[in-house]
């Protein structure tokens, strides 16, 4: 709570604001508030001359900043779509097998022939009578 206005020529709390800094004129301000009473300096504007200068100065010097993290995010966020097309296409061809050509799977060949087939002679046998002779 404020006791005691502020000397002309400053304002707020413990009066530490000059009013010459943004008021133009006789320089003079409201000593509670820091309202200018003739206007602003030349090149600050708004109700507390000083706010809005400083308000539009550090806005203008965050705008690098910004721009840089938007530009960078854009990028990231193309260069992951480009990606993810990229990705399906390759994984598309992969996939897609060809109906005309020949397929790349391996085939078993079968024996036609039967290799170990007994001879007709293999089954005779001779029998010897012992008892005749």
């Amino acid at each position: 709570m404020i006791s005691a206005a502020c000397p002309p020529g400053f304002f707020g709390l413990d009066c530490i604001n000059r009013c010459d800094s943004y008021c133009s004129g006789n320089e003079s301000c409201d000593p509670v508030l820091g309202i200018c009473t003739e206007g602003c300096k030349r090149g600050w504007n708004g109700l507390i001359c000083g706010l809005d200068r400083l308000n539009r100065q550090s806005n203008a010097d965050n705008m690098p900043i910004v721009i840089g993290v938007v530009v960078s995010v854009l990028i990231i966020v193309g260069g992951s779509i480009i990606h993810v097309i990229l990705w399906r296409r390759k994984i598309s061809t992969t996939l897609q097998v060809p109906s005309d050509g020949p397929s790349e799977t391996s085939q078993q060949y079968t024996e036609l022939a039967i290799i170990n087939k007994p001879s007709n002679y293999d089954e005779i046998h001779s029998y010897s009578n012992h008892s005749n002779l």
